[in-house]
């Protein structure tokens, strides 16, 4: 079935990307035109799990990475369709935003610690045949590894509960209509009980671009 998209296109916005395991989100589909009907997949298999006639659903979201993908319908067609992605941490969180800056996608990758978080770092897989730059902070180390992945440490930043860190990197396309899927990790060492544990968490936020 085609996809006609919007003018504006739909988004959609959780009420928290990062939440705790086991925690309700409302999702909130905006843009989309009156009348519509809504289709929500909340297992990241590609198949609704949820229709609703108002632009919204609530959602007790499991610990773990999830997709989440809507469909919007309308007079018996896709309209327009929209993904982000969710992640449930109890230690760590970390959303990614994208946006066109001079000819290059900026991400900004922000940070959050729900516990003490010593070398809070990043690193993103960089899509085929684009080019990645780190841009930020000025403490960070840098670097593109074997795996064609930036990868972008703290070393000295401790993050308390509740603080937050931001990390970004440019990304070059190949060419002007070139388009990016998003893949990576929020990383650091848990402090707490007595030791000293390695955390790996997936990026929540923009999927696509």
């Amino acid at each position: 079935m085609a996809v006609i998209g919007l003018a504006n296109g739909v988004t959609v916005v959780p009420s928290t990307f990062i939440p705790a395991p086991g925690a309700e989100i409302t999702l909130q589909a905006v843009g989309a035109p009156a009348g519509a009907t809504f289709r929500w997949d909340l297992g990241a298999d590609g198949r609704p799990d949820v229709t609703t006639d108002q632009p919204w659903v609530r959602w007790t979201v499991p610990a773990g990475y999830w997709e989440v993908g809507l469909e919007v319908v309308q007079g018996g067609r896709i309209v327009d369709q929209a993904k982000i992605a969710v992640v449930a941490d109890a230690r760590l969180g970390a959303v990614r935003t994208v946006q066109w800056v001079n000819g290059a996608l900026e991400i900004t990758v922000t940070v959050l610690a729900k516990v003490r978080v010593l070398g809070p770092g990043v690193v993103e897989d960089i899509p085929p045949g684009w080019v990645a730059t780190a841009s930020g902070p000025e403490s960070a180390l840098a670097k593109v590894n074997e795996k064609n992945q930036i990868e972008i440490l703290v070393p000295s930043l401790e993050l308390q509960p509740g603080e937050e860190a931001t990390i970004r990197y440019l990304l070059y396309p190949p060419s002007p209509d070139a388009r990016a899927r998003f893949t990576g990790w929020v990383t650091g060492y848990w402090s707490g009980d007595g030791r000293v544990e390695r955390v790996e968490v997936p990026v929540a936020g923009t999927v696509t671009f």
